[in-house]
């Protein structure tokens, strides 16, 4: 079995914004730091949009059925929702979001695994004056069983992770955005 890194595709499609100064109006207690904690309950549904990153290489508009925002949550159109919601929703919770009158979810990837299933010996972890500042390699225990997404505090959950049944599902379903990193 393996396991992939979740990265969006900035070459091929448009990236996912919302605006913080208006998520800090409609929820004051907003941070962009998700921390896999649940939000639905104070969550007020705002206006989001896609925009040409410098990254973009593509030409014209292109949309993705899933992107990425706040720290390696998935952002759903209604194909992609309609397809995943039901596997991801005991995992994390889903919180609406619009765009050009089109709904749109951001999955709050709840999951958050435990420690014991990452190989601390064969991992590295970038320290700076003894303190965390990032992941440089991530190994997990061949003997570990996965969730189908899933956070992990070594990455401090600045990204989701997925096994092969989410990767293999995502591709039968022809869903776009998305690129799959396997992690050792």
């Amino acid at each position: 079995m393996s396991i992939y890194r979740i990265g969006f595709d900035f070459e091929r499609y448009y990236s996912f914004s919302i605006d913080n100064a208006e998520l800090g109006r409609k929820m004051p207690d907003f941070s962009p730091r998700f921390k896999a904690q649940a939000r639905k309950s104070t969550w007020v549904t705002p206006v989001a949009k896609f925009y040409k990153s410098e990254n973009y290489k593509g030409k014209g508009k292109s949309l993705p059925d899933i992107s990425t925002c706040y720290a390696g949550n998935l952002v759903l159109n209604g194909k992609a929702y309609d397809a995943l919601s039901e596997r991801l929703s005991f995992l994390g919770e889903f919180l609406g979001v619009t765009h050009e009158g089109e709904d749109y979810y951001i999955f709050n990837n709840l999951t958050v695994i435990d420690d014991s299933t990452i190989d601390e010996q064969e991992s590295e972890i970038l320290k700076h004056d003894e303190i965390h500042v990032g992941v440089k390699t991530l190994v997990f225990n061949d003997s570990a069983t996965f969730p189908l997404v899933f956070k992990t505090h070594s990455d401090r959950l600045l990204l989701s992770y997925c096994d092969d049944a989410f990767y293999e599902e995502v591709a039968k379903l022809g869903l776009t955005g998305l690129v799959f990193d396997v992690v050792e």
